[in-house]
């Protein structure tokens, strides 16, 4: 495992030619240059773990649209998993920041109406799939109260990503 810094962003990579996982942490913006390091992550599967990207301007989603099709353009296959809330409101509106690649899990913001707790619930798409192409949200139970929560956003506005798959 190795752990870089790209500007204000963290990379740490693991795995191998076969399969290697980037986690990334911090923000995607100005600073970061992660499409220089494109040949050093290659592999046959690269799946890019995004639960902890804090914040994302319009030249830090510009780069990362150019690094996700620089590891594509190499041949690898992207899987993009534990997404934060901020990728995914991009991919919604700029499909090139998917890429490629397929989405397996991700977060969505859910408020429990009983006892108000919110949470970024993650969300699996392999489990949840043909619910969330349908633009209805899996009822997820609250960590506080175990009563139902409810998504805290427009479906369409949240899961609209899922329907170029």
């Amino acid at each position: 495992m190795a752990t870089t810094t790209h500007g204000s962003l963290t990379v740490t990579a693991s795995g191998g030619a076969d399969e290697r996982r980037l986690v990334l942490a911090g923000r995607l913006d100005e600073s970061v240059g992660l499409l220089s390091s494109v040949a050093g992550w290659g592999a046959a599967v690269v799946v890019l773990e995004t639960e902890r990207i804090t914040a994302i301007n319009s030249i830090g989603i510009r780069e990362w649209m150019h690094f996700v099709a620089g590891l594509s353009a190499g041949g690898a296959r992207i899987v993009h998993e534990r997404c934060a809330e901020a990728m995914i409101e991009q991919m919604c509106f700029i499909p090139a920041v998917r890429g490629a690649g397929t989405v397996r899990s991700f977060h969505a913001p859910y408020r429990c109406p009983h006892c108000d707790l919110e949470v970024s619930a993650l969300i699996d798409v392999e489990v949840h799939g043909a619910s969330l192409r349908a633009m209805q949200p899996p009822a997820l139970p609250c960590e506080r109260c175990e009563r139902p929560m409810v998504l805290a956003d427009v479906p369409e506005r949240i899961f609209a990503f899922l329907n170029g798959s």
